[in-house]
């Protein structure tokens, strides 16, 4: 499935005034042409939701175990997005039809990796330990951050746009 996140437009003119098309952000106090937080949380939670609308979710019983990618940032502004990407797996964790995978991925744990180096050391009793039990991910999510500007035909008026974009494979299927 993929998801496009609202865009957030930001439109600012000659004036220096900057007003959002996000219903959640607080256009009084705007004074930067670029993202906040709170831009952020509305555009993550937008796509999830729908995300988690498609019927395609329902074709498993129980979770589903997912692999976290980077989310790239290809916007010229500093964007935090291991930030993003923990609101992210926070939220869709929270309802109870995802698990994620730390053996991979972004959100690979340096722990995991020497865990699965015990395998190989006559030091540990190979019995107790876990080799051939690691969970295969049923998904591979990715993001990406894009921007646009648009000046208008007067040049007294520019739009910055910020689109959002999710890709989740089915890893079994090569599907996305």
């Amino acid at each position: 499935a993929v998801v496009a996140l609202m865009p957030v437009i930001l439109a600012a003119c000659a004036s220096g005034k900057v007003t959002s098309t996000n219903p959640m952000a607080s256009n009084k106090d705007i004074n930067t042409f670029g993202l906040t937080t709170v831009d952020f949380e509305y555009a993550a939670k937008n796509a999830l939701d729908e995300f988690m609308m498609s019927p395609w979710l329902a074709k498993k019983d129980g979770r589903w175990l997912v692999q976290i990618g980077n989310v790239r940032n290809e916007t010229v502004q500093e964007i935090d997005t291991k930030r993003l990407t923990q609101r992210m797996v926070s939220y869709m964790t929270k309802t109870g039809k995802f698990a994620f995978s730390s053996v991979g991925g972004s959100l690979a744990d340096s722990n995991v990796k020497e865990y699965r180096q015990l395998e190989k050391s006559e030091l540990y009793d190979q019995e107790t330990g876990g080799k051939g039990k690691v969970v295969k991910p049923d998904l591979s999510m990715i993001g990406e951050i894009s921007q646009t500007t648009n000046i208008s035909a007067d040049r007294s008026k520019q739009q910055l746009e910020y689109e959002f974009r999710l890709r989740v494979t089915d890893l079994s299927f090569g599907i996305i």
